[in-house]
């Protein structure tokens, strides 16, 4: 690849590759290459079209971090065995495929400290210690006294039972602990006899409700039955997942009698020789990092006010492009949606002269090519929200969004052209949910954490059309099941009448579809409820940036006419700027007061607002 190949001439002693978007379809080729960057610690390949990983990358011996998220991969084995061979592998980014990848990956990868920015912690100890048999014993020997009031001749039944049962699943413990199975093995099957100790406790309870309330006996019998099943399969489903992985077919390493000599003498002085002359080396690049940082820091600074200027420029070009009024498109939403149409706007910016450089002209991106970048801005921002340091002012997501394209780009043209490509596609594609919700986030009218919420309720109704509908198709019965579960009486009923009303009485539609309206109605639900301190803030909010100081906070507070004291006002500062930068954003906003409560009320303050 060329890139690497100027990068190679360039800086050789680079720590950090950038290798994202660049349709990247296999790895093996680029090891040799990549093996050249001695000192390479973190290689990003997001977004690229890789399904495997090479089984040895071992000549990669410093990269202590990988992201491999967004990629083609289908399943764990097709990237586990290249994972093993880094030496040094600490940190991880992957796409889960399921929801035990992350058990899969943290047990065949031992040494990883962080998987997808998140602490691994230590695994937990499921070993079924002495307190716990006598805590069930306790609740059995409660039963054994029901049951002695009921019929007592039961007692001794009860009493062989217990015992044999905890022979059973003891022994069977006994038997799997004595086979040395790998730990995150033997904590399934520790939580399995757990379970089985005290569904011991509970058959025995639900024999006596069968016993004095006959009506409930063919209910008890309609769901104890399926409950136990569900519970078989998913503890098979965990064995044979966690199997998998720690049981692929790897390279074995053939033994030999030159590994098995010890080091003598002369072993021992020369490596103490060569850890010496490492030393010097790392001290003299010490000194040489801390002249960069401080280079570095110096041209950062003036890179922030050139791209604050980048900013302003492209917000103003970007503006008039967006004024242009949309093609209709009769499959668009109703009047709801094609009324957020036509305020798909950033905010207002006085634009800086440069009657030097002409604004980019906006190139129309792909729905897939804005989705793609739309993700990249999301996870630059979670990344640098997590990494940010103390005193480092918020950032909201459009300011974010010039930053990360800046960094990502490197060339500035092409990060201002990258930008009004996004802001001029958003338009086109609004009537997407995903697209709907990104424009609303960049112009402050939503809050960041409500895309969490968002993702959340697509996976849960995902994965209930999967269970109950058949093909691509859902029927009317099926999706008014699943609305009559989701929500409660009042918000199924609206939501079950919007649907039909676009449906025209259709009694089918595509699944994706229907997902597509459950989300659009949890947005608009969800704007709803914001909708009150939206307008307070954007009163307060003069520039209408989506950031404002302390000052304009507490006007905010104020006008909320809620009785809040300036104690309270202070405590809220202290959550929310804490260094004092006054720039406190919209976002950090509506998560306190999402938890704050109003003083001598059980209510939210965001509640009470609503």
């Amino acid at each position: 690849m060329e890139q690497l190949q100027g990068l190679l001439q360039e800086t050789p002693d680079i720590e950090t590759i950038n290798l994202e978007f660049c349709e990247i379809e296999e790895l093996e080729s680029f090891i040799p290459q990549l093996a050249l960057f001695t000192n390479l610690q973190e290689l990003i390949l997001f977004g690229n079209r890789i399904d495997h990983l090479p089984s040895s990358m071992q000549k990669l011996t410093k990269l202590h971090t990988l992201d491999i998220s967004n990629n083609m991969i289908q399943s764990l084995n097709q990237i586990i065995p290249g994972l093993k061979s880094l030496p040094n592998l600490k940190s991880l980014h992957v796409t889960f495929l399921n929801d035990i990848d992350q058990v899969s990956i943290v047990g065949a990868l031992p040494n990883l400290v962080y998987l997808n920015d998140n602490l691994i912690g230590k695994i937990e100890d499921h070993s079924i210690k002495q307190e716990d048999l006598e805590k069930v014993a306790v609740i059995y020997d409660e039963i054994r006294s029901v049951w002695r009031n009921q019929d007592p001749e039961q007692d001794k039944a009860l009493a062989n039972s217990f015992d044999e049962s905890i022979k059973s699943i003891m022994g069977e413990l006994s038997e799997i602990a004595k086979a040395r199975c790998p730990g995150p093995l033997l904590n399934v099957h520790m939580l399995k006899a757990k379970h089985d100790l005290n569904s011991l406790c509970l058959d025995k309870i639900l024999d006596y409700a069968k016993a004095k309330s006959p009506e409930l006996s063919p209910m008890l019998e309609k769901v104890t039955p399926t409950l136990t099943f569900i519970h078989k399969n998913l503890v098979k489903m965990l064995i044979s997942s966690i199997e998998t992985t720690l049981y692929s077919p790897r390279d074995s390493l053939k033994a030999s009698p030159h590994f098995s000599s010890s080091l003598n003498n002369n072993d021992l002085k020369r490596l103490e020789e060569q850890l010496q002359e490492k030393n010097e080396i790392i001290e003299m690049f010490l000194k040489e990092k801390e002249d960069m940082m401080n280079e570095i820091m110096s041209l950062q600074e003036e890179n922030k006010k050139y791209l604050d200027t980048i900013i302003k420029r492209t917000k103003s070009s970007a503006e008039v492009v967006l004024q242009k009024p949309p093609t209709p498109n009769p499959n668009q939403y109703s009047t709801p949606v094609s009324s957020v149409h036509s305020s798909i706007t950033l905010h207002s910016a006085t634009p800086v002269p440069a009657p030097s450089i002409s604004p980019p002209l906006p190139v129309q991106l792909t729905k897939q090519e804005l989705k793609d970048l739309m993700n990249y801005i999301y996870n630059s921002k979670s990344k640098y929200d997590l990494n940010q340091s103390e005193g480092t002012p918020r950032q909201t997501l459009e300011q974010h969004m010039y930053q990360s394209l800046a960094e990502k780009y490197l060339s500035k043209s092409k990060s201002l052209q990258k930008a009004a490509d996004i802001i001029g596609s958003i338009r086109k594609y609004s009537d997407d949910v995903d697209v709907l919700l990104f424009a609303k986030i960049l112009r402050s009218d939503c809050d960041e954490n409500y895309k969490f919420l968002h993702e959340q309720v697509r996976e849960t109704i995902t994965d209930m059309v999967r269970e109950h509908a058949k093909g691509e198709e859902i029927k009317l019965a099926t999706w008014t099941e699943i609305v009559k579960f989701v929500y409660d009486e009042k918000d199924s009923q609206s939501m079950l009448s919007y649907i039909n009303s676009q449906k025209k009485g259709k009694a089918t539609m595509p699944c994706s579809e229907f997902i597509n309206f459950i989300l659009y109605f949890q947005l608009k639900s969800h704007e709803k409820y914001i909708s009150k301190f939206n307008m307070l803030f954007k009163a307060v909010d003069k520039d209408l940036d989506g950031i404002i100081t302390e000052e304009e906070f507490l006007k905010l507070c104020r006008s909320f006419d809620l009785d809040i004291s300036m104690q309270e006002i202070t405590k809220f500062l202290q959550l929310i700027d804490p260094y004092s930068t006054q720039r406190i954003t919209y976002s950090d906003c509506v998560a306190v007061f999402s938890t704050e409560l109003v003083p001598g009320k059980s209510n939210p303050i965001l509640q009470e607002l609503t």
